[in-house]
């Protein structure tokens, strides 16, 4: 008998579960509400509007930090300027400049009044909430709803998350193209999650339809693995995992396991067409950060140190405990019970690309950051929302069995569901408590690492005493940083813009051209920013020497910054 082509299509609903068909069955899986697609519905908008809530909260408080100068400094082009960074190291980034070149527009023709700053930290926010409700859908597809809607919810309170979800870059875009690829192997591997994985669902169709049922599947996961290639280049290391929960997954006929590799291998095959240039662009273009405070040779410590910030991002060890205590019950799972497989698969997309991005760091060193492996707290987050379902199940299940002895069916049905949903909520309490401090640290003026109020308070109050002085900022990055805030402050002397060079900052300005536009000029303010070691000097800088300047006065700011006041000096007879 033929199975409805409805039942094949990817969605959120859950797989038919017994009341005792492994330890991952629900609290409510007697409940019949959760099962019903209004449930789903409600479900999916209470996770949307929860998350964009939680990452959009103070979204504009914190002050740009360096990369995401480079970020507005890079929408300073329009479409095919942006090509031209595909010769320079932002290579790899490109396609998400062009991403977010598009939204910028976009938002403010319907905003006029947001800024870009505000507007680039949305993209990253509303990327992240896709990423929460993609992995709600794969895991309600393969645990159940209930489980789906703990991984949500684990994944936006994770700290770590939430400060990718609030920056200018686009790392959350990462997340959600490696999340959707996973959804999309899950649909391609097994089409209807009722069915064993080799079975085809279309069998007894005409070939015209099974190709066409085939085409449906297969496109979607062809184009998310050249997505998540083509976004980032660390997004590559996806692949090999696909490869492997492929290759792993249990209770496959041999006949049919050597079909789904070879299906894969095509799969592949095409996708690697279609995203080599990209990612051969990257690879051969692409630095990564040039600044030198990347760990070298870094110890055991330091990685479980690394990795306990990109959970808990400042939070204490506390912060990431109870997340990580929920994903070894998750991937305990993996051993035994009806979810296995799916669990199984889990800690494949947690493990295998981490690896992978470390041994690229071993080589690199300044590729040994956190940011770039934001791709393994959605399967954490995952793993950690089967381990609390799990023990609010077996918790349920323990009190239905003493409760039924006692003849009282109404009491016997409600009051372990009662005693699972307090669990539960106790559990995200856990989770979400010891979080908390890190969530406002990040939403804090320097949450983002840097402080821009006492430098911006110093140009203000020069400006008013002298209107139209010329402020020269000679770093690159930092020019782009005070631009987010002031974009007056892009007509800089000592840089320009310059669309033609394969770099996002501007260009530095020739000195006789510098010397040309100070023509007449009697007071100058130079801006820096200095290690916070480094003595205070008030010596002309070199950059200026022969203009006759003297220094009258240096101020100091927060986090290095320093300005410098100088004054042309009377020339000699």
């Amino acid at each position: 008998m033929s199975v409805p082509a409805a039942q094949h299509a990817c969605v959120a609903d859950p797989p038919r579960l017994g009341p005792r068909d492994g330890v991952l069955v629900e609290a409510a899986t007697r409940a019949t509400w959760l099962h019903r697609r209004r449930a789903g519905l409600i479900i999916v908008m209470g996770l949307a509007a929860i998350a964009i809530a939680v990452f959009t909260t103070a979204i504009e408080v914190p002050w740009p930090w360096t990369d995401e100068g480079a970020t507005y400094t890079a929408l300073w082009r329009d479409g095919h300027q942006l090509l031209v960074l595909l010769r320079g190291p932002d290579a790899p980034l490109v396609p998400y400049y062009i991403i977010a070149k598009g939204w910028v527009s976009t938002v403010q023709a319907v905003w006029p009044t947001v800024s870009t700053l505000v507007a680039l930290r949305l993209l990253s926010a509303v990327a992240a909430t896709g990423t929460v409700l993609v992995l709600y859908t794969l895991v309600a597809r393969n645990a159940g709803r209930f489980a789906g809607l703990l991984a949500g919810l684990l994944l936006i309170s994770i700290p770590g998350f939430s400060r990718f979800a609030q920056e200018a870059r686009g790392y959350t875009l990462l997340a959600l193209a490696a999340t959707a690829s996973w959804l999309a192997w899950d649909c391609w591997l097994k089409p209807n999650s009722d069915h064993p994985v080799a079975e085809d669902p279309n069998a007894k169709h005409r070939p015209t339809r099974r190709v066409l049922a085939g085409l449906v599947r297969v496109i979607p996961y062809t184009a998310s693995i050249v997505a998540v290639a083509v976004i980032h280049t660390f997004g590559i290391f996806q692949w090999p995992a696909h490869a492997l929960a492929t290759v792993s997954w249990p209770r496959l006929a041999h006949r049919s396991r050597v079909r789904s590799v070879f299906a894969l291998g095509g799969i592949m095959l095409v996708a690697a067409v279609l995203a080599a240039w990209q990612v051969a662009v990257s690879v051969g273009h692409g630095t990564g950060p040039v600044a030198a405070d990347a760990l070298q040779n870094p110890t055991t410590w330091q990685l479980l140190e690394k990795l306990r910030q990109a959970i808990s991002f400042s939070g204490p060890p506390l912060a990431s405990a109870v997340l990580l205590g929920l994903a070894v019950i998750g991937g305990v799972l993996a051993f035994r019970g009806r979810h296995a497989p799916f669990s199984r698969s889990l800690v494949i997309w947690l493990i295998t690309p981490l690896l992978l991005e470390l041994a690229a760091a071993s080589v690199r060193t300044n590729l040994f950051r956190i940011r770039y492996w934001i791709t393994f707290l959605p399967p954490l987050a995952a793993l950690a929302g089967l381990g609390a379902a799990a023990i609010a199940a077996a918790l349920a299940r323990v009190l239905r069995a003493r409760l039924g002895r006692l003849g009282r069916p109404a009491v016997s049905r409600w009051l372990p569901r009662a005693a699972a949903a307090v669990v539960t909520f106790t559990i995200l309490g856990a989770q979400v408590a010891p979080a908390l401090p890190a969530q406002a640290d990040m939403r804090a003026p320097g949450g983002h690492g840097q402080n821009l109020a006492g430098i911006l308070a110093i140009i203000a109050r020069v400006r008013e005493a002298n209107p139209g002085i010329p402020i020269l900022i000679p770093s690159p990055s930092g020019a782009g940083v005070l631009a987010c805030i002031d974009p007056a402050l892009r007509d800089n002397p000592l840089r320009h813009f310059d669309p033609k060079i394969p770099t996002v900052f501007m260009r530095p300005t020739a000195k006789a051209k510098v010397r040309v536009a100070l023509v007449g000029e009697s007071r100058l303010l130079w801006i820096y920013q200095a290690p916070l070691d480094a003595p205070t000097t008030n010596q002309v800088p070199p950059a200026l020497g022969g203009l006759h300047l003297e220094v009258t006065s240096v101020t100091k700011a927060d986090l290095g910054w320093t300005a410098l006041m100088m004054e042309r000096t009377p020339t000699p007879a």
